[in-house]
């Protein structure tokens, strides 16, 4: 029962759940930074943090990345904490150290601005967004966006959350200084956010209860993932990170203005579900843009993040979103509920 359960919640119901043919638990893969910067060649409008999803190799971004720098955003390509190298960090991974990685892009953020200006980030003392008593919080000199992915757009989603209650005296820290300031994003572009799961995703609940390291295969494609498979663990801090999400916006709306792009043969997003939040004010300054199904070179659109992978006419959509969050971007104002 539990192998159908599995093959029906991954992309590809030949996969199943015993061991690869070779028995290899992780795929090799070179120590990765944190964080990965790139510079355009002319004078920057903004700055730009970009973070990939669940078990999808951080450098799977590069094509997104090179858009950007098209249109003179600094790029700081992020790798979360268990897609660094070191399988053992996924297997032991928690929700905190999602957000502890976002607390610390934001500094790295408004240094590489203040680099590229020549201005320096300014230092605002006090308390992270997160709780961290810090000698003082980056802000930078020019605005931030975030592009993220899959596992990427939730986590930033639940850290811009716990910072917005962090501000608003929420949240036990305060740090209304830098937020008022402008410390994080001001606009957002999310592909494939995990924000809105189908419901047979949430059938692996029981299957990661049994034991944090239980290996888990997948069925992605060898050039798109980390691990052949995932730790119990990686899924334990996903489903914790969204069960804390969902449970803020209960509390207060995502302010954020964001764009949201899902593909509608997402095999794991639901796209209805992402309506919904718009549609009842939970994500209350969201607009949301449906790809066309079947476009791409592979079977999977969930981890569509190129050309090949999304299909040349949804490549070309998603180019124009991409154009759009860059202008908004850069041309943003700083108001005292965005972090």
């Amino acid at each position: 029962m539990v192998k159908g359960v599995h093959r029906w919640i991954l992309f590809d119901s030949r996969c199943p759940l015993a061991p690869t043919p070779t028995g290899a638990a992780v795929l090799p893969y070179a120590m990765q930074p944190r964080f990965a910067v790139q510079h355009p060649a002319g004078a920057a409008r903004a700055v730009i943090l970009v973070v990939h999803g669940l078990n999808l190799r951080p450098e799977r971004m590069q094509p997104i990345c090179e858009l950007l720098l098209e249109r003179q955003a600094i790029v700081v390509r992020m790798a979360l904490r268990g897609h660094r190298g070191l399988y053992e960090r996924l297997e032991s991974v928690r929700r905190r150290d999602w957000l502890d990685d976002f607390a610390a892009a934001f500094d790295t953020l408004a240094e590489e601005a203040g680099r590229s200006t020549g201005e320096g980030p300014k230092r605002s003392p006090g308390t992270d967004p997160v709780g961290h008593q810090r000698t003082g919080t980056s802000v930078s000199p020019l605005p931030i966006g975030v592009l993220g992915q899959s596992l990427g757009a939730l986590a930033f989603c639940d850290y811009h959350s716990a910072a917005a209650a962090t501000g608003s005296g929420a949240a036990e820290d305060s740090d209304i200084e830098a937020i008022a300031a402008g410390h994080g994003a001001r606009e957002a572009l999310l592909l494939s956010p995990a924000i809105g799961l189908r419901p047979r995703v949430h059938i692996l609940r029981p299957l990661i209860a049994l034991h944090r390291r239980l290996p888990i295969p997948s069925a992605s494609d060898p050039t798109d993932r980390l691990y052949d498979r995932l730790p119990a663990g990686a899924y334990r801090a996903l489903f914790a990170t969204y069960a804390a999400f969902r449970h803020s916006l209960r509390a207060a709306p995502l302010r954020l203005p964001c764009r949201i792009v899902v593909n509608e043969g997402d095999e794991l997003v639901s796209t209805r579900g992402i309506s919904r939040l718009i549609e009842t004010g939970a994500l209350s300054a969201a607009g949301l843009v449906v790809l066309a199904r079947g476009a791409g070179a592979r079977g999977a659109h969930h981890l569509a993040v190129d050309p090949d992978t999304m299909g040349g006419e949804n490549w070309e959509r998603f180019r124009g979103e991409v154009d759009r969050f860059v202008d908004a971007v850069a041309t943003s104002k700083k108001t005292e509920d965005r972090v």
